[in-house]
């Protein structure tokens, strides 16, 4: 409400009938707070129909087994993670003993199970079956029949849990955790585990984190964020070398995991996150770059010309993220490769940064809405602001801040940067969201909109205000880098100057 009043006033259908609609949505919601049931019936099935199932999407499930998405209830494991894994490759995920449906204790005449061994323990029995078990087992209601809700407490028993097993009690929130801290948790647990019993002869040698693309590798992630391709995994990163002798094995018993923890998972996948373009599991290096920028490694600075192909949400995609562990120092050497973006690749993108940011904002801006064009004008503003967002982070220095995410993450990257200590340009993202906000009154208010009939001029004159205002506060940063001495703030004519300071004159990289 504050939003529209601050473009179009209060004196208007817009804002009366945007006010009515707000109470009436804050009465229903009041109304369905009012009819949901406090307490469930002991005996219960906890999958009843659909108030059950929109229960458990939500942060605190009342079944034993929290779903990884948010509307998922299945009881499916995630494409890629429910294959046997070969016998004498990769060891079974530890199954878990399902609760009887009646919620009666178990008979004293019934042995208890017996502990499992972890992956690749001499203890663990051999698979006489042939084939490993299903990893249904691991989860609860797995069993015919439902889970009782408010089921009676089994008497204690010395058997220890099984790893893997799910221990959020029935009605625990799950705890708040972002992806990079779960999956770190998670590497902690099952990854350092698995290498050190396994593979002994490797574990100063591979690399594990989670990088690459999602919400969760940039940090910016939330509960909006589980319906889809979240939930407990890590990335594994060998050299080919190590690949060919252990890869495929390795990623056999990656996936032999348990698919849920801390109530999180089993993992659910998108079709572009799967086969080729999976985010998690065992890589070689080169292949992982490969697969988000189309290099093996970062090219040379005697081939700008390949650089200026990389755009800045692709090299955001490989430099972001964590590394848990990298004891050769094989990963880190390479993703650091494509942080350390040559600079005069650096200026040549300032410069056109630059020139963007003066046609769009100074130049076509104002003449689009001076001729009531306001789709146009609204397509300068949206230029202008990619470019001066651009602008920040390479001002800031990318082997310092990274790069520019792409436009879902944009504003929450900038956001972040410009709270930091000891950033450029910090004041730029606040007045960049006010020209986003007033744009649509600005573009498309016409002459009699608004309160009192003040129409679109008062937002237009805002935002070409807000232009000039940023476009001064660059001119000033490039002159306290040393980057220009010029004064002029139409910024076109501050390219030669920062061109200037670009040593390899390569066509790609001088463009005037």
């Amino acid at each position: 409400m504050a939003v529209i009043d601050e473009n179009y006033g209060r004196d208007n259908d817009y804002y009366r009938i945007t006010a009515t609609n707000l109470v009436h949505a804050e009465q229903v919601a009041e109304q369905a707070t009012a009819r949901e049931p406090s307490a469930a019936v002991p005996g219960t099935p906890c999958d009843s129909g659909p108030v059950a199932s929109d229960i458990s999407s939500r942060s605190e499930p009342v079944a034993p087994e929290p779903s990884g998405s948010v509307s998922d209830t299945s009881a499916t494991p995630a494409p890629g993670r429910h294959n046997p894994a070969p016998t004498g490759s990769a060891a079974p995920a530890p199954a878990r003993r399902v609760p009887d449906p009646t919620g009666s204790a178990p008979t004293g005449s019934a042995a208890p199970d017996p502990a499992p061994a972890r992956p690749g323990s001499p203890s663990a029995p051999p698979d006489r079956s042939g084939t490993a078990p299903s990893r249904d087992a691991d989860r609860p209601g797995a069993a015919d029949g439902p889970v009782p809700c408010n089921s009676e407490p089994e008497e204690p028993s010395d058997t220890p849990t099984p790893r893997g097993a799910d221990h959020t009690a029935p009605g625990t929130p799950r705890p708040a955790l972002t992806g990079l801290k779960l999956a770190r948790a998670y590497w902690n647990e099952y990854g350092k585990p698995l290498i050190e019993e396994r593979y002994p002869e490797y574990r100063g040698r591979i690399a594990a984190g989670l990088v690459g693309h999602g919400s969760e590798c940039y940090g910016f992630d939330d509960g909006l964020s589980h319906d889809h391709d979240f939930g407990p995994g890590f990335c594994l990163w060998l050299t080919d070398e190590d690949y060919a002798a252990i890869g495929p094995r390795l990623q056999a018993d990656y996936e032999a995991l348990p698919d849920t923890f801390m109530g999180f998972g089993p993992r659910e996948s998108t079709a572009r996150a799967q086969g080729a373009g999976r985010r998690v599991g065992v890589f070689a290096i080169g292949d992982f770059f490969e697969s988000i920028t189309g290099y093996r490694e970062a090219p040379g600075e005697d081939r700008p010309h390949e650089w200026l192909m990389l755009d800045e949400a692709t090299l955001a995609a490989a430099t972001n993220g964590e590394v848990f562990a990298d004891p050769l120092g094989a990963f880190s050497k390479a993703r650091q490769g494509f942080k350390l973006m040559p600079d005069d690749v650096r200026l040549s993108l300032v410069s056109r940064r630059l020139g963007m940011i003066a046609q769009a904002g100074q130049y076509n801006l104002p003449r689009m809405l001076a001729r009531g064009d306001g789709a146009a004008a609204w397509c300068s503003i949206n230029e202008f602001v990619e470019a001066t967002a651009s602008l920040v982070f390479l001002l800031n220095r990318p082997v310092t801040v990274g790069y520019l995410p792409y436009y879902k993450w944009r504003f929450a990257a900038l956001r972040r940067l410009s709270r930091r200590m000891g950033m450029r340009l910090t004041g730029v993202c606040g007045q960049l969201e006010t020209a986003l906000r007033l744009s649509s009154a600005a573009c498309f208010g016409g002459a009699g909109f608004g309160e009192g009939g003040r129409g679109a001029e008062p937002a237009a004159r805002r935002i070409e205000g807000i232009v000039e205002s940023i476009c001064r506060d660059i001119v000033a940063e490039l002159n306290a880098e040393g980057l220009s001495s010029s004064g002029e703030t139409f910024l076109e004519w501050q390219r030669p100057h920062v061109e200037e300071h670009i040593a390899r004159k390569e066509d790609c990289l001088i463009s005037l």
